[in-house]
Order: structure tokens, then sequence, then C-alpha cells
């Protein structure tokens, strides 16, 4: 492949673009796996998601000073192959995690679930160290404009961030793995585009397409979840009622709200504790109001019996 373009003198404006949103992507994968792992599982596991990728860049950087020259003889073809390794990963590694059965409750009385959490934790690092290869060699390669470069990469970073905020208003959390994915595809088709190669700017649209019908297709096709939530969160049991119906629904970046129907679902009783103008063996009389026909009394009311308090 002959290259048309030299990184370091003038480069084209849509290599820095590129560069902007594939940096973008990998910001917008972590926003979007925090999300998973927080409808899914445990919020506080998502938080690590920004350790997982700082990790790909650190190896990435580490890799690439030892074998510097290697990288500078064959960086189009290092290059090509992140940008095309990165979009797949994110989402077959995604699928793949959701079907590790890993629960935190259980993270210290069962010790498969730590094999579990690592398990999860590998394959969210995959995609991190396609994209940090892909920013590696494009700084290797443009040294003596790497302020400008590296403008780009913080710059794309900051607005894919917001993109993929408002993104969440119009992708449910388990189909928001494709606000990245849309970025890396923009990003891939400009970073071809500046290097005049007509072939790879096909070859990344093919694999995209075969990437969105990965996630769409072979999880209904197979039966598996794209976002598996735990048994123990409240939603799942509202799921499991025979004649559940999911009224409502609201996606958006303070949260995922659903709201569920069943005629197994009771109104909650509402509970009144009326004080006496004058102390009565310093207790106070209880009324409860329930919907069934028996009415009886809770047993937290026998806790004003316990303290030493006079109503006057």
């Amino acid at each position: 492949m002959t290259v048309s373009v030299d990184l370091d003198h003038r480069p084209p404006l849509t290599f820095y673009l590129s560069v902007g949103l594939v940096a973008g992507s990998i910001i917008a994968l972590q926003i979007g796996i925090m999300r998973v792992f927080s409808v899914g599982s445990w919020a506080h596991f998502g938080s690590l998601v920004v350790s997982l990728a700082m990790f790909g860049f650190g190896l990435t950087s580490a890799v690439m000073c030892v074998a510097k020259g290697w990288f500078e003889r064959h960086w189009e073809g290092a290059i090509k192959g992140a940008l095309l390794a990165f979009g797949p990963l994110m989402v077959v590694c995604n699928l793949a995690a959701q079907q590790v059965p890993f629960n935190a409750i259980f993270l210290i009385s069962d010790p498969m679930q730590k094999w579990r959490l690592l398990a999860n934790f590998v394959l969210y690092f995959l995609p991190f160290l396609a994209g940090a290869l892909y920013l590696g060699v494009v700084f290797l390669k443009a040294r003596k404009s790497f302020n400008r470069v590296y403008f780009a990469d913080l710059v794309g970073s900051g607005l894919c961030g917001l993109s993929v905020l408002l993104a969440m208003y119009f992708y449910r959390p388990d189909d928001l793995i494709m606000a990245p994915l849309l970025l890396w595809l923009a990003g891939g088709v400009l970073w071809f585009t500046a290097i005049g190669d007509r072939r790879g700017i096909m070859a990344i649209a093919g694999v995209a397409v075969l990437t969105a019908a990965v996630h769409y297709v072979v999880p209904p096709a197979l039966g598996v979840p794209k976002l598996a939530v735990s048994d123990y969160k409240g939603v799942s049991y509202a799921r499991k009622f025979p004649d559940a119906q999911r009224i409502y629904e609201r996606a958006s970046p303070f949260g995922y709200l659903e709201v569920y129907s069943s005629s197994y679902l009771r109104r909650a009783s509402s509970r009144t504790c009326r004080p006496t103008r004058r102390p009565i063996s310093n207790t106070c009389r209880c009324t409860t109001l329930t919907s069934s026909s028996r009415s009886r009394t809770p047993s937290w009311c026998s806790s004003a019996a316990v303290s030493r308090r006079r109503w006057r």
C-alpha cells in the first residue's frame, strides 16, 4: 500500500478528525460500559473501566518502547489492523462478558466469582488495547506535529464524551454500544480517506455492517441476552411475574427507568401513628390501613413503648 500523506508535514484535516473520533470512541466506550454495569450488575465495578483503559494505554506504550523499530517499519499495517479490530472487539467482548454469570453479592462466599470478575475485566480490556494501539502508532509517526495531533485527541475525546451522553436519550442500555461503534466507523473512514486507501474504506464499512449484525441478530438467534441483569436487582423480580407488562420506559443520562404492571403487585399499605394528648402507658395509638379486609397493627408501633418520651 502506498501512503499518500506525510503525518509529520501538514497532514490533511481528515487525519485530525480521525484521531479525534477514534479517541472519542474510546471515551464513549468507557461511558457505555459504566452504564452496562450500572443497569445489569453494580455501578461500583463500572468505575474500574477507567483503570482498564489506562492499563491498555500503558501496556501498549511499554510494548511500543521495546519494539519501536518494528512499529516504525510496519506502522501502516499496525494502524489498519488496530482500526479493523477495534469495532468488532467492542461488540463481541461486550456480548461475551454478558454471558459470564458474575454476581457481586457472592464475591466473598463463592471463590468462582473472583475469576468471573477477572474474566469480565479481561474481555472489556481487549477493545481498549486495540484503540490504544491505533493512537500510539499515530503519535509515534507524527512526532513533529505531536502538539496538533494531541490537541485533536483531547478535543475529540471531550466532544464525543458529550455526544454519548446525548445518545443515552436514544439508545437503551443494551444498545448503547452502538454509539462508540458509530464514532469508530466515522474515524476509520476518515483515516483511510486521509491516506487514500479505498480498499480500507470498503473493508471497515463491511466490518461495521457485520459487527452491527452480530449485535442485533446473534443474541435473539441464540437466546442469549445483550445485557444480563442480576437476579438480585429489583427489576428482575418484576420481570419474572407471569403477567408482567412493561408500561413505561425511559432512558436518559440520569438513569434507565422501567415501570411494570402485574396482578401480583399490591398497593403498599399506608400506616399512621397518631399520638394522644395524654400519655397512655407511654405508647401511641396505631392504625393500619391496608387494601385487604383484615387490618393488623404493625410490629414497629411497639417501638414507641420502648421510648420514655411523653406526649402532651
